[in-house]
């Protein structure tokens, strides 16, 4: 695998939380301060928990939700096979960015983590992946739930893209509780 260089990256977005989550904008706010090819495709409503899960006795129905934005009425599995196989024209994304999920992936959780999940369904076609998550805690709620991975993935995201190699094709990444506001 090549050294990544984040400015030329072509990144699809995705999470488990759902098209709409607070975690998702955020990373794409972020990743936008480095990249300009951005495409967003993640499930239509929240699929946590559903870790590699993908969808076989129904349609996967694909809905476009604004410019490189799609929605996806499955999984985060799904998500990523959907938008590296067609959805995506041109050539497939160097990158997959999953999150930022809202709540931890850590130990056992990770065989459960759709965020997680939809990274490795990535990592089988060849295609690298990063898991962010933001540890919960119940005391923080709105814009001071989020401070600790607002204030730290900007920093962070350039290093982690320089870690991935064939020997560590996908990272997860949890931020702590922030402690902000207490």
């Amino acid at each position: 695998m090549a050294e990544l260089e984040l400015e030329q990256c072509r990144i699809l977005i995705t999470n488990d939380d759902g098209i709409d989550a607070p975690g998702i904008a955020r990373l794409e706010k972020v990743v936008s301060e480095f990249c300009r090819d951005i495409w967003v495709v993640a499930p239509a409503v929240n699929q946590s928990s559903c870790s590699r899960r993908i969808t076989q006795h129904r349609k996967v129905v694909c809905k476009q939700r604004g410019p490189r934005h799609f929605a996806i009425a499955g999984t985060p599995a799904d998500c990523s096979i959907v938008a590296l196989n067609g959805l995506i024209p041109g050539r497939q994304p160097d990158l997959v960015l999953s999150g930022v999920n809202h709540g931890a992936n850590l130990g056992e959780d990770l065989a459960l983590s759709g965020t997680v999940g939809a990274c490795l369904q990535a990592v089988e076609q060849g295609i690298p992946g990063i898991a962010f998550s933001q540890v919960e805690d119940c005391a923080l709620t709105g814009e001071d739930f989020w401070h600790c991975s607002d204030t730290h993935l900007a920093g962070l995201l350039p290093r982690l893209v320089s870690m991935l190699d064939e020997s560590c094709a996908t990272l997860n990444v949890n931020f702590p509780q922030s402690g902000h506001g207490h």
